[in-house]
């Protein structure tokens, strides 16, 4: 497995595991990801030695070990039927992940949303305006 590969074999491991919010077996993720057992094990000991999940070896189970990751995955089986055409799945997961760091009680304005999330102001405008789909979070 190239570098490439295993980035974006990493990446779905984090997606998949963020999708069912809890314990999965690590038998389900070598079918759900079309994997070996020794590869997947291998991705999954990277993320947990970057604390990104935790594994019990025991149980040959693992999870996400914060609850803030896994909102910065989206579904995107539910997200392809909601986002209006024009926007990207993509940029809507970095414009709620940015919008989620700015404090609550202040709120924000277009402009710093962009800043954030380096898009333009009429980029993040479109996707603050579409307020129904930033406030479905899977």
């Amino acid at each position: 497995m190239d570098n490439a590969q295993a980035v974006e074999r990493a990446l779905d491991v984090l997606e998949y595991l963020s999708l069912n919010r809890t314990k999965l077996e690590l038998s389900e993720l070598c079918s759900r990801l079309t994997l070996p057992q020794n590869k997947v094990l291998f991705l999954v000991r990277i993320l947990e030695s970057k604390r990104y999940l935790k594994l019990n070896m025991e149980q040959q189970t693992c999870m996400l070990q914060h609850n803030e990751l896994q909102h910065l995955f989206i579904d995107k089986k539910t997200l392809q039927c909601q986002i209006p055409k024009g926007l990207s799945e993509t940029t809507l997961g970095t414009i709620r992940a940015r919008i989620d760091c700015f404090p609550k009680e202040l709120g924000f304005y277009a402009n710093e949303v962009a800043l954030k999330a380096e898009v333009s102001r009429v980029n993040a405008r479109r996707y603050l305006v579409s307020k129904s789909i930033l406030s479905k979070k899977n």
